[in-house]
């Protein structure tokens, strides 16, 4: 049983219980970021671990122990340089610290390897895709015929090509455009696969997803929500997307003919159900990305082994010690 722990105070969103949009389920954050053939035990950030997890307004480097694999994680977009309200950015860089043994940054689209200190790099968006991938959410099936025509999910206006699809949708749909701000409650569930999301997602034939902003990497959790829906997402984000992703199961923002697909598909239920059951990943990223997020911990442990482990080792060294006292008892009788 590995022990994990993570600052919340660093901006790591993971919670014990969610009470915002953005909070991460403990359960669920392990899921994601940790590699599946090993047991996870959390503890209080106070407590000596196996692994401690930082994240983007990390500072301090006297709280991380050198006998803990202390892992960077990030599901922001650190990248522009306008954004100078991260502390660890503003004090080293993205790679800038040797005590770090492993980054996960989710505006960076390759796995590689930094070269002054050795330590991993690891794109955020690979550990999405593992957790789609392994762990399917089986919904109620919503008939065509009931399904609402569109959804926008963001909540705020960093993207302005949010307001440029929003007014071209309500000019040709009016009021079948629909916006997640209608849901209040929604605000009180995470917004990280959660099953009252999904559910809302599902009543509906096309979730507008649009990234913050354009990033190569930087693919959120929404592209993954609406899959696991069962409805189709209309895209804005990550150059980058369709290396990962099929183009075939989502509708591009940058497509000329949007509005005219939009048309199509909801006016057809077999041409929707087509693209729906589309592959959403693509074969070609499956295998590097599987390897990558399930054995990166490997060398690692090896490196730092176990908390338990050494615990493990000082019991044996004192039943050894026993025995062997024992046995000199014995002969001396």
């Amino acid at each position: 049983m590995l022990k994990v722990k993570y600052s919340r105070s660093s901006g790591v969103p993971a919670v014990e219980e969610v009470k915002e949009y953005f909070d991460m389920p403990e359960e669920y954050f392990i899921k994601l970021f940790l590699p599946t053939k090993y047991d996870y035990e959390i503890v209080d950030f106070s407590s000596n671990a196996d692994i401690c997890f930082v994240s983007v307004q990390h500072e301090d480097n006297s709280v991380l122990k050198s006998n803990e694999i202390n892992i960077f994680m990030s599901v922001e977009n650190m990248a522009p340089n306008e954004r100078a309200h991260y502390k660890f950015k503003n004090k080293f860089g993205h790679y800038d610290n040797n005590r770090i043994d492993t980054f996960i940054h989710n505006d960076v689209s390759q796995n590689s390897i930094v070269s002054d200190s050795k330590s991993a790099v690891i794109p955020t968006v690979y550990f999405r895709i593992n957790y789609y991938l392994n762990n399917p959410i089986d919904l109620p099936r919503v008939p065509f015929s009931s399904k609402k025509l569109c959804l926008f999910i963001s909540r705020n206006r960093l993207n302005e090509n949010k307001a440029n699809l929003w007014d071209s949708l309500r000019l040709q749909y009016g009021n079948e455009v629909h916006h997640i701000s209608q849901y209040y409650k929604i605000e009180l569930v995470s917004c990280y696969s959660s099953i009252e999301l999904l559910n809302i997602f599902s009543r509906y034939k096309f979730i507008v997803v649009m990234e913050n902003s354009h990033q190569d990497g930087y693919i959120t959790e929404k592209i993954f929500n609406v899959f696991q829906s069962g409805s189709i997402p209309i895209y804005d984000g990550a150059p980058d997307i369709e290396h990962f992703i099929n183009p075939g199961s989502f509708l591009s923002f940058d497509d000329d003919e949007l509005l005219d697909k939009i048309h199509h598909l909801e006016a057809s239920e077999k041409e929707y159900d087509k693209m729906v059951s589309q592959p959403k990943i693509n074969n070609c990223v499956i295998g590097n990305i599987t390897s990558t997020t399930q054995n990166y911990l490997d060398d690692l442990l090896l490196e730092k082994p176990p908390s338990l482990s050494r615990s493990a080792k000082k019991r044996n060294k004192r039943k050894r010690r026993n025995m062997r006292d024992n046995n000199e008892t014995k002969n001396l009788i």
